[in-house]
């Protein structure tokens, strides 16, 4: 009789499957009812995984009211981080719809992405698994992914129609009221004045009237310590972002607040509108299409002190058109000027005699000078003035690059030049050849441990000695590249050729700005310093020049 054999054959250990459940819902109507519901995804998925032990939930990921036509979204943002540090390695679904509907990016993520990852998908209701596919599988997914696709945007398209309903029967649909207005707490689509800020804005509105400039209407309100509309907001709770906590009063929000019909009781809704598949992308609707009820709320501002504002605005604008009539030359300096006190960028100012309506004079000034809580010094500074002493800088710099580019043609300095690049490419070819021995060494050490010459520990340690010797040599290396290029570029004289390409001119002109002045910062009391662009090639060759060297 033949012996039993009492080996123990052990059953090949199951795989298991860190589970991330995805839950998405468009609207939150999370009340248990809709089969939608993020409660009524959730029981799914996990009634599905609940007799498989092969199935681990890691963790749920959500992203309640959050359009599926692109893949913008937190929650599907912070699975696929978790993916990539190998947390999760399947994702289910309740169906395809609730991953996304737009029908190039699913089939991207389910086809290509995944499988490359390594992750396993199911959607439960569409009986789909990439474990378990066939080419009908494929078809049928893709099918549905274009079927969601297509409602995503019928269903956009009948929104986008309610709404417009909605804002022609003057019901307002914006998240947050305009700034000077509440929402009726009785009436979602209904503005009621917040008396908190109407005084603001009468007060904004008359001091308009009575001549003052954007930014002496700042100055006012920040004396007052009145809040700008963000920060206000954010006191009542609306924004929640810290940004916000510290914002301060801007020429765009005293301008947008004088010019919003809103403040005589006009609702003008439907300005913009974003695109269905990247839902960030605002697009400007024309004003023939926006939808204008007048009459719609009580009004803070009259609608005569309204129009003398915007009579005041038009004169202002048209004035601004005169200067620019009068002003014949280019600001060819526009981008480069720096305020010294407070480092912003500073602007051109047009004064016009009132009694010619001729230009007296164009001056640079900074816009942050006028509001309080500024600490900017820095006034103004005539243009004129200031080409000029820019003009004499550069002639200066010529002068001096026309001495050093005699210098530059004699023989004895070409030879100190070729002398020097003999030298810097003979240590790079030494650094190539120690560097090609290292790699030799790596080759002949690896196979010295296979070979168990050098156990583990000393293989590491030998091994740790040529990476330091081979950072070091590369770091070499590159100076030496460096400074061999310097001596090219030197050898062409690029910038001294620059220079005197503009050795005759008087004046500043579009050609000499960009091609030679990289900034110009300006400090209180008219201090200036001007940085060239060739400012370091330059440094260099006067070094050299006065015994210096190329590289150091």
């Amino acid at each position: 009789m033949a012996r039993k054999s009492r080996v123990n054959i052990q059953p090949p250990e199951k795989h298991i499957y860190k589970v991330g459940a995805y839950l998405r819902l468009s609207r939150d109507k999370n009340d248990g009812k809709n089969e939608d519901s993020l409660e009524n995804q959730k029981n799914i998925i996990l009634s599905y995984i609940s007799d498989k032990d092969d199935f681990k939930l890691q963790s749920t990921y959500c992203d309640n009211d959050k359009t599926g036509t692109n893949f913008n979204r937190e929650g599907f943002e912070n699975l696929m981080n978790d993916i990539k540090s190998k947390k999760i390695n399947c994702i289910i679904v309740k169906d395809l719809s609730r991953f996304g509907r737009d029908y190039k990016d699913c089939c991207n993520y389910i086809e290509n992405i995944f499988p490359f990852l390594g992750v396993r998908f199911i959607a439960i209701n569409d009986n789909f698994d990439t474990n378990n596919l066939t080419s009908n599988d494929i078809l049928n997914m893709q099918l549905k992914n274009i079927v969601n696709e297509m409602y995503a945007n019928d269903l956009s398209k009948k929104i986008k129609s309610s709404l417009r309903v909605k804002k022609e029967e003057g019901k307002y649909l914006g998240a947050f009221p305009p700034y000077g207005y509440l929402k009726d707490p009785n009436d979602k689509y209904k503005l009621i004045v917040d008396e908190e800020v109407r005084p603001v804005i009468e007060m904004i509105y008359q001091l308009k009237i009575q001549g003052k400039s954007y930014r002496e209407i700042i100055i006012e309100l920040e004396k007052l310590n009145i809040d700008c509309p963000n920060r206000y907001f954010y006191k009542k709770g609306f924004y929640k972002k810290d940004s916000y906590k510290n914002k301060l009063w801007t020429v765009q929000t005293i301008t947008s607040i004088l010019r919003n019909e809103v403040y005589i009781g006009n609702l003008i809704q439907g300005k913009t509108t974003r695109k269905i598949k990247d839902n960030k992308k605002i697009v400007k609707i024309s004003k023939d299409n926006w939808c204008i009820t007048e009459n719609n709320h009580e009004p803070i501002i009259s609608l005569e002190t309204f129009k003398k504002v915007e009579k005041i605005n038009k004169y202002n604008f048209e004035k601004y058109l005169s200067y620019n009539k009068y002003d014949n030359n280019d600001n060819y300096l526009k981008g480069i000027l720096v305020c010294g006190d407070c480092g912003k960028k500073l602007h051109i100012v047009r004064t016009l005699n009132e009694n010619t309506r001729k230009l007296d004079y164009l001056r640079y000034v900074c816009r942050s000078k006028n509001t309080t809580k500024s600490k900017c010094n820095f006034k103004s500074i005539n243009k004129n003035y200031l080409e000029d002493i820019i003009l004499q800088n550069i002639k200066f710099q010529m002068k001096i690059c026309k001495n050093i580019s005699k210098v530059l043609k004699t023989d004895e300095y070409n030879n100190k030049l070729n002398s020097e690049s003999d030298l810097i490419e003979k240590e790079i070819i030494k650094i190539n050849l120690k560097l090609d021995k290292i790699n030799n060494y790596y080759t002949n050490l690896y196979e010295d441990y296979l070979n168990g010459i050098l156990n583990k520990e000393d293989y590491i340690e030998i091994k740790n000695n040529y990476k330091k010797d081979e950072k070091q040599l590369s770091r070499e290396l590159i100076l030496l590249k460096n400074d061999l290029e310097k001596i090219k570029k030197h050898k062409n004289n690029e910038f001294v050729k620059n220079m005197l390409k503009f050795e005759d001119s008087d004046n500043l002109n579009k050609d000499i700005i960009p091609k030679l002045i990289q900034k110009v910062t300006i400090y209180s009391k008219n201090r200036i310093e001007i940085t060239f662009k060739f400012e370091e090639d330059f440094n260099i060759i006067k070094n050299d020049l006065n015994g210096g060297y190329f590289y150091e």
